[in-house]
């Protein structure tokens, strides 16, 4: 079977794409948004700028399904049939709308603040970080950490402004940049992140030039990463679980509990995986060969398999 660019997952029935580019699948109030053409068996390896052109139009098209209902995009190394696509959305029905309970309503927008580097010295030449240098001969060593420290208390004073965001997830810095960071916001709140825009503005207005992105997909705080499960992989899970048979699958939450007991916790991911493995398998009545998923936040490696390769 051909497969296709998994997007995103979308709540509710959804049969008619947003853009040309992309098919839909429809299952029991889920919709698995999809590219419309076929991946290719083999893609040649492609130049810095074509990777980031492909990744801006895969952009746009997962903004245009935002207006349809709540979103959760999909990694871009994520891919299905149009028919494991339907056999997806019913293996991972209930982590799905977990997650879209949780993201229903909100937005992701990107802030970058630069600041003239130049000028730092002689704008912040008060503040407790800097004026201790000019009492003394300047040392690079010393600016480089006093500027580093002073650096670290702004970005904590424009976390401090950025109250608004129900999540804030802090990024890597290129350089010129003081702060870089992803916000988690309701849609109804860019009022609320203008006039915060505005108080961090005021810390320098001559000095600091303010970037904001948005509102975009929330896949700093949610990418849907697919993890494909077998059928030795749903016996060994099985088997962990010390169940005969996926008929057994009813007394998984209780043996997930006694599980994570024992561990101390320590295998939560682990365990809770594989009891979605059984979970899964049962609900699809036979099906011996689908994918999960699972919930990324920016700064996470891309995880482990979860379930183990078993000849």
């Amino acid at each position: 079977m051909a497969e296709h660019d998994l997007y995103g997952i979308l709540e509710g029935a959804h049969p008619q794409p947003p853009l040309p580019q992309l098919r839909m699948v429809v299952q029991d109030g889920l919709t698995a948004v999809l590219g419309a053409q076929p991946r290719p068996l083999m893609r040649l390896p492609q130049s810095r700028k074509a990777q980031l052109l492909a990744l801006s139009e895969r952009l746009r098209a997962q903004e245009a399904c935002m207006p349809l209902g709540a979103f959760l995009p999909a990694s871009p190394l994520a891919h299905l049939s149009p028919q494991t696509a339907a056999v997806f959305l019913d293996a991972n029905r209930p982590f799905l709308f977990d997650q879209i309970a949780r993201f229903a309503g909100l937005v992701q927008y990107q802030l970058q603040i630069a600041w003239t580097e130049d000028q730092v010295l002689t704008r912040f030449r008060d503040a407790p970080e800097i004026a201790p240098l000019f009492t003394r001969p300047l040392v690079a060593a010393d600016i480089t950490l006093a500027v580093s420290r002073l650096a670290e208390n702004l970005g904590a004073r424009i976390v401090d402004h950025l109250a608004p965001a129900l999540e804030i997830l802090t990024l890597p810095l290129a350089p010129g940049l003081l702060w870089n960071g992803a916000l988690l916001l309701p849609r109804a709140a860019e009022a609320e992140l203008e006039q915060a825009l505005q108080r961090i503005d005021a810390i320098w207005t001559e000095g600091l030039t303010l970037r904001l992105t948005g509102p975009a997909p929330v896949m700093s705080f949610c990418t849907l990463d697919l993890e494909q499960v077998t059928a030795p992989q749903i016996d060994w899970a099985l088997d962990r679980f010390g169940l005969a048979s996926l008929d057994q699958a009813h007394e998984v939450a209780a043996i997930r509990r006694r599980l994570l007991i024992a561990s101390g916790g320590a295998d939560l991911e682990e365990i809770d995986f594989q009891a979605r493995v059984i979970e899964a398998a049962a609900r699809l009545e036979g099906e011996r060969g689908f994918a999960l998923c699972r919930a990324r936040s920016e700064g996470q490696a891309l995880a482990a398999p979860l379930v183990r390769e078993v000849a």
